[in-house]
């Protein structure tokens, strides 16, 4: 079987938050792109977030409505540190795991 390298390097996982989750696709990084956010920081985070996440599936309002992936929603949820390191931890375990774009 071929190895298809695609350009547009994206993965799907799911975000563990307690004892819920939702899922996120993410772009994978190449290295170089990476260094950019070696910088510790709350503001280093979320624009990594910024820069890697492409959709965010499976969030509900307080009345189990499905939410649409808009970026208000996506800047209220980086601003909570449980949500943005269940993000960061899920792209982290995700690339390595996923077969990024095939």
């Amino acid at each position: 079987m071929a190895f298809r390298v695609s350009k547009s390097r994206t993965f799907t996982v799911p975000v563990q938050v307690g004892d819920e989750d939702f899922t996120a696709t993410f772009h994978a990084l190449p290295d170089v792109a990476l260094k950019e956010f070696d910088a510790p920081g709350v503001e280093m985070q979320k624009e990594f977030l910024r820069r890697v996440i492409v959709r965010l599936e499976g969030l509900v309002d307080d009345h189990d409505q499905p939410l649409g992936f808009s970026s208000t929603l996506f800047e209220e949820l980086i601003d909570y540190s449980d949500l943005r390191w269940a993000m960061l931890g899920a792209y982290h375990t995700g690339f390595y795991r996923a077969k990024a774009g095939n």
